[in-house]
């Protein structure tokens, strides 16, 4: 199976990672970080699995560490990645838009942020 063709097949995995994050404060930083590589290192159609972690991430609203770290990470993602470098590459920009419609869709969470930002 091409895990990168089908990101949905990350999450089990990508649950581990958040229920081991729960119990460590400074392991979502380097969550976000491989986020961030990913985002920056990948073409556009491999980044859909790093969009899914970050959509995990940004709705872990159990986690300790969640509130502390919801704003930052959305903000330097919209501020740093999508506005950034890549704004530029049209392909990687649909990818980004259409996850972001989806996420601010189905979490209310993320579409509040949207909305106040």
């Amino acid at each position: 199976m091409d895990f990168a063709k089908k990101p949905r097949a990350y999450v089990p995995y990508i649950k581990g990672l958040m229920n081991y994050a729960s119990g460590h404060s400074d392991f979502p930083k380097m969550l976000f970080k491989t986020v961030e590589l990913g985002l920056d290192e990948e073409d556009y159609n491999n980044i859909s699995q790093y969009l899914v972690l970050l959509e995990n991430m940004l709705t872990a609203t159990t986690c300790p560490w969640h509130e502390e770290y919801f704003s930052q990470f959305l903000s330097h993602f919209m501020g740093e990645i999508v506005a950034g470098a890549n704004s530029a590459y049209f392909l990687w920009m649909e990818v980004v838009l259409e996850w972001i419609f989806k996420v601010t869709g189905n979490h209310k969470i993320i579409h509040d942020w949207f909305e106040q930002n």
